[in-house]
């Protein structure tokens, strides 16, 4: 089993994972730039490497 606390944790993670996934996808089909639209979804290290 895994813990409340635990799993709150994981699914934080898991939350911001999928966004991320879904704005780069949105990225790929748009050209929009959403998946670097702030520092939530993607490290803000890795946003400034890409632009």
């Amino acid at each position: 089993m895994i813990a409340a606390a635990e799993w709150r944790e994981i699914e934080r993670g898991l939350a911001q994972r999928v966004t991320a996934l879904n704005r780069f996808l949105a990225d790929v089909y748009t050209g929009e730039g959403a998946a670097m639209a702030d520092d939530k979804a993607i490290h803000p290290y890795v946003t400034d490497l890409i632009r």
